[in-house]
């Protein structure tokens, strides 16, 4: 018999175990035969030295019952390593929560007057730049909507050379407002990618800022 069919015979008949338990005999099985094939013995040898697998199971079903039974009259539940990892775990959880309610910012006296002189000796030039670039943005964009309404009235006044007789000068204007229209849909769709992505960035470098300023400082009991 080859150590699979061993193992596999005992597993079958000690299927009602827990499975951790069955892992357990499994494992130390592997051990013991590792261990005994280092020492140099073939395998047929060491299968036949565990014994008949039936005999084994009945012996490790009987020993785990008879444990069982005492444990149940004299000892609460027991809890298992999972269940110990998970309580950790929350006491863990807590643990954090409750340090970081305790944590706090305070204002950086020596910071903040260092970032004042920087800005005072740059003119500002940061804060200008940003507010350039938020008004160039928010012009661009308004004169996105501006083409879209403007193409879209220019439009409706166009129809009435089409019903004046005018019809290729009706059209060739209703072309030309459309045309002004799909220009203003692209600059506000590319206008407003644009401002989404300056408004993480500015609200990043602005966070950046304040906690430079007022750096968080943990109070532990």
């Amino acid at each position: 018999m080859t150590k699979y069919e061993w193992e596999s015979e005992l597993k079958k008949n000690i299927h009602r175990l827990p499975v951790e338990e069955i892992n357990r005999v499994m494992e130390y099985y592997d051990e013991l035969f590792a261990d005994k094939i280092e020492r140099g013995y073939g395998e047929s040898e060491i299968v036949g030295s565990f014994g008949n697998p039936v005999d084994v199971a009945d012996k490790i079903l009987a020993d785990y019952d008879s444990e069982n039974a005492k444990k149940t009259e004299i000892e609460p539940a027991p809890v298992y390593k999972s269940e110990k990892i998970t309580e950790e775990r929350e006491e863990s959880v807590c643990d954090k929560k409750a340090e970081t309610k305790k944590a706090g910012r305070k204002l950086n006296g020596s910071r903040l007057a260092l970032f004042i002189v920087l800005n005072v000796l740059t003119a500002f030039a940061f804060f200008i730049v940003i507010g350039a670039l938020w008004i160039a943005a928010v012009a661009v964009i308004i004169s996105g909507f501006g083409c879209i309404g403007g193409g879209v009235l220019a439009a409706i006044f166009a129809l009435f050379p089409v019903f004046g007789g005018m019809v290729a000068s009706g059209f060739a204007q209703c072309g030309i407002c459309i045309a002004a229209c799909g220009l203003g849909v692209i600059i506000v769709s590319v206008c407003g990618k644009i401002i989404k992505f300056m408004a993480k960035f500015t609200w990043k470098i602005f966070g950046a800022i304040g906690r430079f300023i007022c750096p968080k400082e943990a109070a532990y009991e």
